[in-house]
């Protein structure tokens, strides 16, 4: 007879994704999608270590599903996720196990919808930290400091006119952004250019548009 699973077998993989996302996003990074993620595993393991039991449904322990939702939502490789989505996918089976040993009854499942209602959330908290414009600060602390701009270094910095985001050379690299119009080349920034003399070119691409 085999050796039932122990909760703190489940707390050691929760740990594991996180630790994850803790080594492959830097803070700025761990939004959106990541995010949610990262929130539901952090919701999760003060859930076990508070002595909340996986078999009882709660607000605080949804993981089942999750790697899942997050392939759905992302068509794109994202090689940096991969270690980090077998590490999900590791811990939603031991709990699926987990539960079966312990109640018959079907486990909840977080949504693909439950994660596009979370997102809507924080995409209005991110467009007001960002003056209304998604990426903002992302793009502004990818533009080269003092030393690279001397060496020859710049960051060409893309509108996107119809969801007002905004992303650079990095970011593209970073998340494989593949778009046409309606995006635009606000231009090429180097230090000492900063927040304002972005939104003054966003500014002027928006007047454009009017006329």
């Amino acid at each position: 007879m085999s050796k039932k699973i122990k909760k703190e077998e489940i707390l050691y993989l929760i740990n594991r994704v996180i630790s994850e996302i803790e080594k492959s996003y830097t803070e700025k990074e761990i939004n959106g999608i990541i995010g949610l993620i990262y929130k539901r595993y952090k919701k999760a393991k003060k859930f076990l270590l508070e002595g909340g039991n996986p078999v009882e449904p709660s607000d605080d322990f949804i993981i089942i599903g999750g790697g899942r939702a997050y392939i759905d939502h992302y068509t794109n490789d994202q090689r940096k996720s991969n270690v980090m989505l077998d590490y999900m996918f590791d811990t939603e089976k031991m709990i699926d196990v987990y539960i079966k040993e312990n109640r018959r009854s079907v486990e909840r499942r977080i949504t693909l919808e439950e994660i596009e209602a979370e997102e809507r959330k924080y995409e209005k908290l991110f467009r007001k930290e960002n003056h209304g414009y998604l990426g903002l600060n992302t793009v502004v602390s990818d533009i080269p400091d003092k030393e690279d701009s001397e060496a020859g270094y710049f960051e060409e910095i893309f509108y996107d006119i119809n969801s007002k985001s905004l992303y650079g050379v990095r970011g593209r690299e970073r998340i494989n952004i593949k778009t046409k119009w309606p995006e635009v080349s606000l231009g090429c920034y180097k230090y000492p250019s900063n927040e304002k003399d972005i939104l003054n070119d966003i500014k002027k691409v928006e007047e454009r548009i009017k006329k």
